[in-house]
């Protein structure tokens, strides 16, 4: 009977004991799968995003927990807001920063610039006649091999400065300013801010640039990108997302527009 209370007696003081353990355990995180994050990695330092569009090419790792969450912040969301799940969405046209940080750890974050534009084009094309692609080009390559300066850093601030081009008027005869037609505009991009000679017409630009060519479907963000109507040849900076900033026509001037968009738009 003693042996039998004494058994029962430190039955019930191993589970107190255990009862104390878990608690403290999983008070302290030490009990639980879920680790701290102590790491975030996304895939992009930038987003280009048109006003009234969303934007979902963000992709982020956190490690060691895979499922970590996170904290999103808009700098100033008067020029964009964010969702739960990182989808950026244009509110007005300028920059701002979207900070990113760890729930669990508030110390481990990173930070993406947000660059908004206003799209002006209509993304369906009401005519037959529409731009046929045919290459991109490397050109912030071809300017960093010039300059000693990183491609990357180049693209940047090309892309930027070519925002402050828009709404300035389309012409042919008075090409550098303050009209451009779609050569010239490129042209003074690089000339004006790296000294960076790439062509002053679509032709030129082409054969001085024919190192740097690749296949249309291979473009990225800040690529120039030439196509043509069957009659002449068109040039734009690759936004992203079937995106082109361009010296579009006489009726849209510099605008951004979808690639697929005819070369006679009309003013939306």
């Amino acid at each position: 009977t003693i042996n039998m209370y004494n058994t029962v007696k430190r039955s019930r003081i191993m589970k107190k004991l255990l009862i104390i353990i878990i608690t403290i355990c999983f008070a302290t995180s030490g009990c639980s799968s879920k680790k701290e994050i102590s790491k975030i990695t996304v895939n992009t330092s930038y987003i280009y995003v048109a006003v009234g569009e969303t934007d979902n090419s963000l992709i982020i790792n956190t490690s060691p927990d895979k499922n970590g969450e996170l904290n999103y912040e808009i700098e100033n969301p008067s020029i964009a807001s964010v969702s739960e799940d990182g989808a950026v969405k244009g509110k007005k046209q300028g920059s701002t920063i979207m900070k990113i940080s760890a729930k669990d750890n508030n110390k481990v974050r990173t930070s993406i610039k947000i660059y908004t534009y206003p799209l002006k084009v209509l993304n369906k094309n009401p005519y037959k006649i529409q731009w046929q692609w045919k290459a991109a080009y490397r050109v912030n390559d071809f300017a960093a091999k010039k300059t000693g300066k990183s491609s990357r850093s180049i693209r940047d601030d090309i892309i930027q400065k070519s925002f402050s081009y828009l709404g300035k008027g389309y012409s042919q005869v008075k090409r550098y300013g303050p009209t451009y037609d779609c050569s010239s505009l490129i042209a003074e991009l690089y000339k004006k801010n790296y000294s960076v000679d790439i062509g002053t017409y679509t032709r030129a630009q082409i054969a001085v640039l024919k190192d740097y060519k690749i296949d249309f479907s291979k473009k990225q963000v800040g690529d120039i990108i030439f196509g043509t109507d069957g009659i002449d040849n068109h040039v734009g900076i690759y936004l992203g997302n079937n995106r082109m900033l361009h010296s579009a026509n006489s009726l849209k001037g510099v605008s951004v527009s979808s690639i697929y968009y005819g070369p006679f738009a009309p003013v939306k």
